[in-house]
């Protein structure tokens, strides 16, 4: 986890000083940006996705069934960060409990703010049931993660941790320090 609000130390502030940002900081991992999701938002459908015959999804919960006009487009389940933007180069880890699953559910990074479906990067393909982690390093901001189903594709199961590891921080220095 990181660590916010703590004053460095006269060591730290030394050894800072003599290595410099970045690399002080790639040795100093909780001084790193960081963010650990509570797991209180909602799978949410986005901008007018109809393509389910099932969707009882909650929070952290996934119970989706999605009908036979999905198609090869796939219909879409967003989780969006919580007032949260993964800047490039930070690393996303969404590890999934899967109890029941017909056909392929894939898992990406949402693209674009919500209500957007438009997903990007590697993805993660839940093919069985038991524990799945979906872990992908983004070249471009990251706004959640995207669950897409194609046609008469259904997935009961539950996302146990979602944390995003930031890129090196950039500290505001001030000149007259």
């Amino acid at each position: 986890a990181a660590i916010f609000n703590t004053a460095l130390t006269a060591t730290q502030a030394a050894e800072l000083y003599q290595q410099g940002l970045q690399p002080w900081l790639a040795a100093n991992h909780g001084y790193r940006r960081a963010h650990v999701s509570d797991l209180t938002n909602t799978w949410s459908l986005g901008n007018s996705n109809t393509n389910f015959s099932n969707n009882t999804s909650s929070a952290n919960q996934i119970t989706a069934t999605a009908n036979s006009s999905a198609g090869t487009a796939g219909a879409r389940l967003l989780y969006p960060f919580n007032n949260f933007v993964a800047e490039v180069g930070s690393t996303i880890t969404a590890t999934f409990n899967v109890t029941s699953i017909t056909e392929i559910i894939s898992i990406k990074y949402m693209l674009s703010p919500s209500p957007s479906t438009a997903s990007s990067g590697a993805e993660l393909q839940i093919n069985g049931t038991g524990t799945f982690t979906y872990s992908h390093t983004v070249t471009s901001k990251a706004y959640g993660i995207i669950a897409i189903f194609g046609a008469d594709e259904a997935i009961d199961a539950t996302l146990t941790s979602l944390t995003v590891s930031g890129s090196l921080a950039t500290l505001p220095l001030d000149d007259d320090c």
